[in-house]
């Protein structure tokens, strides 16, 4: 604890990311409290990779990072901002109920459009519907925070940042929303250029 103590008194260190469904661990499991409680004291958010694991990591289990999880995490600790990272893909919904009863709860996009299989495009159309549908259900989009979770330039997959920022300009949001979604959200989640305000 230590060593993370340290590592978040660095001002490039803006969150902590945490991996239940690789990690086998439960996000409420109390031996994770002293994470959560280092990140409160230095004021920053604890990032969970939230729904699927990737099939290619077989040790992956999705029990771990279902949505609902984090729940009570949020309920214990509700001055720690939490981003459940994927939007919980695939239970998108589940995810927007968390966020309804838990002003501390955050989303972002990252990973939502991999999909890199023949049906694409109803893939892409389907994820659409379900950010609108979420954004809905929270009455906002001031939770929502873009990200791509890839640094790529598209030269290893079939989309890059580029497609995700066309994505957010698809949900057709109100031009406030549009930019908190782009940037406002992640400038006041990780305290980006804020260092007066601490």
């Amino acid at each position: 604890m230590e060593m993370l103590s340290k590592w978040l008194e660095l001002d490039r260190v803006v969150a902590v990311k945490l991996y239940p469904g690789y990690d086998h661990f439960y996000p409420w499991d109390r031996r994770a409290a002293r994470i959560y409680e280092a990140a409160l004291d230095h004021k920053k958010p604890v990032v969970f990779h939230c729904g699927e694991t990737w099939e290619k990591i077989e040790f992956g289990l999705v029990k771990y990072s279902h949505p609902l999880n984090f729940d009570e995490v949020a309920y214990d600790f509700p001055d720690l901002n939490i981003v459940l990272a994927h939007m919980g893909y695939p239970w998108m919904r589940d995810c927007a109920e968390v966020m309804c009863r838990r002003e501390n709860v955050y989303a972002d996009i990252s990973d939502l459009l991999s999909y890199e299989g023949r049906y694409r495009q109803r893939y892409v159309d389907l994820i659409r519907r379900e950010v609108l549908e979420a954004i809905s259900l929270i009455g906002s989009a001031d939770r929502i925070v873009f990200a791509t979770d890839w640094a790529t330039n598209g030269e290893d997959r079939e989309y890059d940042a580029k497609d995700y920022f066309d994505f957010v300009k698809s949900l057709e949001l109100e031009p406030d929303e549009e930019e908190a979604v782009f940037f406002k959200n992640a400038q006041k989640l990780f305290r980006i250029g804020m260092g007066a305000l601490d």
